[in-house]
């Protein structure tokens, strides 16, 4: 929870971003994220009572009215630094995946950026600069 807080935080600094739900377990975070049909999500990978795969999985497959063609975008947020790790937030629809000390205060750019065009991207926020783990990069409609 901690953790939870600290993104709060960091993300309410900021004026352009609105956050509009937060949960610490997977079956809670699951039902407020197709209840309130976010633009962005970002899902730790350890959850009470589930992870974030699991969290992220259910949310992938789901078709919401408000999503309208697509759910949204997921950012896997974690301190787990394998590739294993990388390798299955993205097979399971991870738009991106970030490192929990290496990316923390970057949080707020990424979200504009991602959210405004993929050519204002930093670098370490590309899925295309891991070619072989990258499943796909922003559609350009978002």
């Amino acid at each position: 929870m901690l953790f939870l807080k600290a993104i709060a935080e960091l993300l309410s600094e900021n004026a352009r971003i609105e956050i509009v739900g937060c949960a610490g377990e997977a079956d809670l975070a699951t039902r407020e994220i197709r209840r309130l049909a976010p633009h962005v999500v970002i899902i730790d990978f350890h959850l009470a009572a589930g992870n974030g795969i699991d969290v992220l999985k259910s949310v992938k497959s789901t078709k919401v009215k408000e999503w309208e063609k697509d759910p949204p975008l997921a950012i896997m947020f974690s301190g787990e630094t394998e590739s294993g790790f990388r390798k299955a937030s993205l097979k399971f629809g991870a738009d991106f995946v970030l490192n929990k000390l290496d990316d923390f205060e970057q949080l707020p750019q990424v979200l504009l950026a991602i959210t405004s065009s993929r050519d204002a991207l930093p670098a370490f926020a590309d899925p295309s600069r891991h070619e072989s783990e990258a499943v796909h990069g922003l559609h350009s409609d978002r």
